[in-house]
């Protein structure tokens, strides 16, 4: 059974990660500013904090984003093209008394930007001991039921499973799971080491990788990655993160595609296909789409208790229709709802539960679809308009 897991903020968060709603609050810009180098931590967490602005400023119109996804986005369109997020940004930056002096500044910025949210991503790791603390026994549960022929595929920074990998004891992480980096995945998509065991895909990039000449990502020190003069290999919200997903991440990208494709399973936690990704969003449905294996197809979603979540609706619909288009494009028979018996059965399995609850009780084997199961696709009714 090939299980892919597709892991969001949702998964670290029970463990301290953050939230698009809080990644740039002051107190976690307070604890990145610990984190980064002494020379330049603080100054460079605060200028963020300053330009993010407070609650007040956002509801009261004096800042343009709503946020810290919508500020990534805007600052590093200023510093590609001068007009108009570059104008936009320089008033608000004059307004809290800095004077820009040319195009680097910018730039400088929006590296400067990254590298908080980079921090931010890492800082609640700082001190945590995955072996022995309770919170932490759920995602022991998870990975200790990883398979060599599981892949998972995060859009994460942190480095959770890292942790998990070099900490827990019951087993030997070089036999368990590995996180690929880019040059590690050859032309068809395959890791180039074929020992087997669970593959991990950072498909963001990761707060230990830095970017160097040519688009290579080397795995380093988090202090190193983080480090004044150092781009750290995370594709941050706007035009960056398209670069880095068409160019340096490309091979993790192919390899996911792939994996997706011959999915027995595929399990969402916390990872809610973020209205501003598009390219995230068309990749992974695209690749759900053109499903082509004629095995059955479990999808398991795990985004909380709530079934009356707009964000629940809007993730069944889309997969919903990936589904019922995707078995129609390989002419595996008719429509889901008009099923004969003849298509490729799927189904989706909505779990109302956080993810440290479901990784707490799920047994991997009972994730598959079973044979009496094997029907239409359903989609639970739940009460939306």
């Amino acid at each position: 059974m090939n299980v892919v897991w597709i892991l969001g903020s949702g998964f670290s968060k029970p463990l301290g990660g953050p939230t698009l709603a809080d990644v740039f609050s002051g107190w976690r810009l307070e604890q990145a500013g610990l984190l980064l180098p002494e020379l330049d931590g603080a100054s460079v967490a605060e200028r963020v904090e300053r330009l993010f602005g407070t609650d007040d400023d956002r509801a009261a119109g004096r800042r343009p984003w709503a946020n810290a996804e919508e500020l990534l986005d805007v600052v590093d369109a200023a510093a590609d093209d001068p007009d108009p997020e570059h104008k936009m940004v320089l008033a608000i930056i004059k307004h809290l008394g800095e004077s820009p002096g040319s195009d680097e500044w910018f730039e400088q910025l929006h590296r400067d930007c990254r590298r908080v949210l980079a921090a931010v991503c890492h800082a609640f790791l700082e001190g945590a001991k995955p072996d022995v603390m309770e919170r932490w026994e759920p995602y022991r549960e998870w990975i200790s039921q990883l398979q060599p022929q599981d892949t998972v595929l995060t859009f994460n920074y942190d480095l959770v499973i890292e942790r998990l990998l070099e900490k827990y004891p019951k087993f030997d992480a070089s036999d368990r799971a590995r996180v690929l980096l880019p040059s590690e995945i050859n032309e068809a998509g395959a890791p180039n080491d074929q020992t087997p065991m669970a593959n991990v895909l950072k498909l963001h990039g990761s707060v230990d990788w830095r970017m160097g000449g040519r688009g290579a990502v080397s795995r380093v020190d988090v202090k190193e990655a983080l480090s004044p003069g150092r781009i750290v290999g995370i594709a941050s919200p706007g035009m960056t993160k398209a670069s880095l997903v068409q160019a340096p991440f490309e091979p993790l990208w192919r390899m996911a595609v792939l994996e997706l494709g011959s999915a027995d399973v595929i399990v969402f936690v916390g990872y809610r296909f973020p209205e501003t990704d598009a390219i995230a969003k068309r990749r992974l449905l695209n690749a759900i789409k053109n499903r082509r294996s004629r095995t059955p197809l479990a999808i398991h979603a795990v985004l909380g208790p709530n079934k009356h979540h707009p964000a629940l609706a809007r993730l069944e619909g889309m997969l919903e229709w990936a589904l019922k288009r995707g078995f129609e494009f390989v002419g595996s028979g008719p429509p889901y709802d008009q099923f004969s018996g003849t298509a490729t059965p799927a189904r989706l399995f909505v779990q109302p539960m956080y993810a440290e609850d479901f990784m707490a009780v799920f047994d991997r084997a009972e994730l598959e679809l079973p044979d009496e199961d094997a029907a239409p696709i359903e989609i639970p009714d739940l009460g939306i308009p």
